[in-house]
C-alpha cells in the first residue's frame, strides 16, 4: 500500500506513506545499508493519515540518522514494514 502526496510549491514538500510485505534478507539489508537506528522517540502521527497506517505497537520503530522524519516501522519476525517519510 502506498500514499504520496508532493506540493505544487517549487520547494517539492512531499510526504509519503508505504506498507511493504518484504523478506528478512531485504529488511535486513534495508537496516545495514541505511544505518538505521532505533527510535524510541514518541510519533505523533499526523491528521491526514491513511486509515491502514497504523503499526502495531509490537513493531519496532527504526530512524535514518540522515533525516529525522524518515521512519520505519518493523516486525521482528515477520514480514511487514511501514514507512514514512515528510520533506516540508
Amino acid at each position: 500500500r502506498g500514499q504520496y502526496w508532493r506540493s505544487a510549491h517549487f520547494t517539492l514538500e512531499y510526504e509519503a506513506y508505504l506498507q511493504l510485505v518484504v523478506s528478512k534478507e531485504w529488511r535486513d539489508e534495508l537496516i545495514r545499508s541505511n544505518n538505521l537506528q532505533i527510535d524510541t522517540t514518541i510519533w505523533y502521527c499526523p491528521k491526514d493519515v491513511p486509515n491502514w497506517f497504523y503499526p502495531p505497537k509490537s513493531f519496532i520503530k527504526y530512524q535514518s540518522p540522515n533525516n529525522s522524519q524518515l521512519k520505519f516501522w518493523m516486525q521482528q519476525n515477520g514480514d511487514t514494514v511501514y514507512i514514512y517519510d515528510l520533506q516540508l
